[in-house]
C-alpha cells in the first residue's frame, strides 16, 4: 500500500477494545458518536471563565484568516453549538479552501491544515467526510522522509516537534471520523520523535537544526504524539508502560561479553561445562501484538514507552505552569492533552489541572483574554489555547473523568444559586437584583446582614471570578475582621473570600476557622485551605463533617462526625501548615505538638 495513500472505511473499533476499557472509554478509533460531544462537568469557576473567554473569541474571531479551524475547534469544545452564527461563518471560511476539491490552506501551512480537519470533524464527520480525507491525504503526503513534519520549505530538512505535533493532531482527527491512516505514517512519525528531538535528559526540543534546547512546550508535544502513535501501533497493549528505563534517544551499542559475563548468563562453573543454574529464569511478559493490517510497525512498543517514560520524568521534575519555557497557553494545551492520552491527575507530584485551572482563573482578563509573555498569544489565541485547556478538550474525546472543583461551599450550594447573575434570596423569596461597586461597598452591604446577604454574597463572587485580585486584597483587613462576625454567614462569605486571596499569611486564621461553631463556616474554611494551598482533595478529607454518615443518624453520631472531621482536619492542616512556612516563623508549639 502507498504509504500517502488514505482509505475511507466505516467507523469502526479496530482491535481497541481493551485499550478502551483501560484508559477508561478511550474513543480514539472513530467510534460512533455525537457530533460535539458533551463537555464534562466543570466547577461554576472554570464555567464562568470559560464562557466569558468564549464571547470574547466570538467578538474576535470572525476575519482572521487562516485561523479558522482553531477558532471553531475552541468554541466547540467550550460549549458553543455548531448552528452559532459566529461558528457557522467560521466553517465557510475553511470550505473556501477547497478548489475544485482540493484544499489548499491560506498562509499557515500545516497548523491551519490540521486545525481545519479537527474542526470539521468536531463539527459532523459525516457531512465532511470527502474534505476531511482531502485534508488528511495533504497533511500525509507532506510528511518527509525521516518521518516528521516540517514547515513546507524545508520539508526534507529535518522535522520540527511543533509542527509534526499537529499534523499528528489532524491525522489523529482523520481517523476518528473514519478515514483510516496507513500504519506506516504513524511508524515513520514514531521513529522521528524517539530519535532526532528528544535529549538524554528526556526533554524534547523544537527542532535539531534550529532550537535544541529544552522545551516544556515541545515535550509535551513529543508525549502526547507518542500516545497518539501508540495506540494505532499497538492499539491491544495495555494502558500501563512497560516496565523499561527512562529513554535514552539513542542508546550505545551494549559492549562485548566477557568470558565470565557468558558463563553466569549461562550458569557456567569452574570453566567446565557444567550448566548448574545460579538464578531462576525471570518470567517473560506476555506478547503484544502490533495492529493487524498490511505491513507491521518497525518502532518495538518498548521503544515508544522509554521515550514517554523519559518526556514524563523529564516534566515531572520540572513541573511548573508559570514562565514554562516555549509558548505558556500553547504549552497548557499540549499539557491537557498529554494527561488526558496517558490518564494521569498528577505529573510528578502536581496536580496539572487543578494548578493550571486556578493560574489562569487568577490571570484571566475582563474582557475574557489572559496576556502572555509571547506576544502573539495575548489575543485570541491564547484564548483558543486557554479555553482548550479548561474545557478539557482532549479528556472530552478520550473519557478521562473531569476533575473535583478546588472548592465548594459558596460555589456549590448553600444560599448561592448556581447562576449568580440572574437570582437573590430575599425574604424566602427568589428575586432579579444585583449589586455592584468596590469591594469596600460590598462589604459593607455584606455586613448588614439578612437584607442583602445574597446580593453582596453573589457580587462578591463574581468580582472574583471576574479577576479583581487585588480589589480583593487590598480589602485583606476588613475581610478578617469580618471572619470574625457574629453572623456565621458573614463569616463564611469572609472566609471564602480570604481562601481567594492567595495569602499563605492567612493561614493561621484558616486553622482557627476550622473550629468554628458553626459548621458551613468551617467547612468553608478548609475549602479555602484547598484553594491556596492548591490541594483540590484536601489530603484526603471528605468534603464535609456528615458526609458517608447513615441516615437517619442520632444527634451522638452526628457531633461524634463532626469531632472527628475537624480534628482530621486540624491535623493534618496543621502539619502541612507547620512543614511549609519559613523556619523562623516556626515557634508555635501547638503546631509543632501536632507534627510529633
Amino acid at each position: 500500500m502507498d504509504p500517502n495513500r488514505l482509505r475511507i472505511r466505516p467507523i469502526v473499533l479496530r482491535g481497541s477494545r481493551r485499550w478502551i476499557v483501560a484508559l477508561a472509554a478511550l474513543s480514539l478509533v472513530g467510534v460512533a458518536r455525537p457530533a460535539v460531544a458533551a463537555p464534562p462537568a466543570q466547577s461554576p469557576e472554570v464555567a464562568r471563565s470559560i464562557a466569558l473567554a468564549t464571547q470574547y473569541l466570538k467578538q474576535h474571531a470572525p476575519g482572521q484568516k487562516g485561523r479558522e479551524g482553531l477558532y471553531v475547534y475552541a468554541l466547540l469544545k467550550g460549549g458553543v453549538p455548531p448552528q452559532d452564527p459566529v461558528v457557522q461563518g467560521l466553517l465557510q471560511g475553511i470550505l473556501a479552501k477547497f478548489d475544485s476539491g482540493r484544499y489548499r490552506y491560506i498562509q499557515y501551512h500545516w497548523y491551519e491544515a490540521a486545525c481545519d480537519l479537527m474542526a470539521l470533524e468536531a463539527v459532523d464527520p459525516e457531512r465532511y467526510r470527502k474534505e476531511i480525507e482531502n485534508i488528511a491525504l495533504v497533511l500525509a503526503a507532506a510528511q518527509n522522509d525521516a518521518g516528521g513534519w516540517n514547515y513546507p520549505e524545508e520539508r526534507n530538512t529535518g522535522g520540527d516537534t511543533s509542527v509534526t505535533q499537529y499534523a499528528i493532531l489532524g491525522l489523529w482527527a482523520a481517523q476518528r471520523a473514519g478515514v483510516e491512516v496507513p500504519l506506516a505514517t504513524w511508524d515513520k512519525a514514531a521513529a522521528w520523535l524517539t530519535s532526532a528531538p528528544q535529549l538524554p535528559n528526556g526533554a524534547f526540543m523544537y527542532s535539531p537544526r534550529h532550537d535544541p534546547s529544552p522545551k516544556h512546550s515541545m515535550t509535551v508535544a513529543g508525549v502526547g504524539s507518542l500516545y497518539v502513535c501508540r495506540q494505532y501501533l499497538y492499539p491491544d497493549a495495555p494502558a500501563e508502560l512497560a516496565l523499561t528505563p527512562a529513554a535514552q534517544p539513542q542508546p550505545q551499542q551494549p559492549k562485548p561479553e566477557t568470558l565470565e559475563e557468558r558463563q553466569k548468563r549461562l550458569g557456567i562453573r569452574w570453566g567446565v561445562l557444567e550448566l548448574i543454574p545460579l538464578e531462576p529464569e525471570e518470567e517473560k511478559p506476555p506478547e503484544v501484538k502490533p495492529a493487524a493490517g498490511p505491513g507491521r510497525p518497525r518502532m518495538p512498543l518498548t521503544r515508544i514507552d522509554q521515550s514517554i517514560r523519559g518526556g514524563m520524568q523529564w516534566l515531572g521534575q520540572n513541573f511548573t505552569i508559570v514562565n514554562p519555557s516555549g509558548w505558556p497557553k500553547y504549552y497548557l494545551y499540549g499539557l491537557e492533552r498529554m494527561a488526558a492520552l496517558a490518564n494521569v491527575q498528577h505529573v510528578g507530584t502536581h496536580d496539572w489541572f487543578a494548578e493550571g485551572s486556578a493560574y489562569l482563573l487568577r490571570t484571566q482578563s475582563l474582557n475574557g483574554s489572559w496576556d502572555s509573555t509571547e506576544g502573539e498569544e495575548s489575543g485570541p489565541i491564547g484564548a483558543c489555547f486557554c479555553v482548550l485547556f479548561l474545557s478539557r478538550a482532549t479528556g472530552q474525546l478520550v473519557g478521562s473523568p473531569p476533575p473535583e472543583p478546588i472548592a465548594g461551599g459558596l460555589l456549590k450550594g448553600g444560599r448561592l444559586p448556581e447562576d449568580l447573575s440572574t437570582a437573590q434570596l430575599n425574604d424566602g423569596n427568589v428575586q432579579q437584583h444585583k449589586l455592584s461597586g468596590p469591594f469596600e461597598e460590598l462589604l459593607a452591604e455584606l455586613a448588614k446582614g439578612e437584607a442583602q446577604m445574597a446580593a453582596a454574597q453573589q457580587a462578591i463572587v463574581e468580582k472574583v471570578q471576574l479577576g479583581d485580585r487585588e480589589g480583593l486584597v487590598g480589602q485583606k483587613d476588613r475581610l478578617i475582621e469580618l471572619a470574625r462576625h457574629s453572623d456565621p454567614e458573614i463569616r463564611r462569605t469572609a472566609i471564602w473570600a480570604l481562601g481567594r486571596t492567595d495569602d499563605l499569611e492567612l493561614v493561621p486564621l484558616l486553622l482557627k476557622s476550622l473550629e468554628d461553631p458553626d459548621v458551613d463556616v468551617m467547612v468553608e474554611a478548609g475549602n479555602a485551605l484547598c484553594f491556596i494551598a492548591r490541594k483540590p482533595d484536601g489530603f484526603g478529607l471528605a468534603a464535609g463533617p456528615f458526609q458517608g454518615l447513615v441516615e437517619p443518624a442520632t444527634d451522638l453520631q452526628r457531633k461524634q462526625s463532626l469531632d472527628r472531621w475537624r480534628e482530621l482536619a486540624l491535623d493534618r492542616w496543621a502539619r502541612w501548615h507547620f512543614s511549609t512556612r519559613p523556619y523562623a516563623e516556626r515557634d508555635d508549639l501547638r503546631e509543632k505538638a501536632r507534627t510529633r
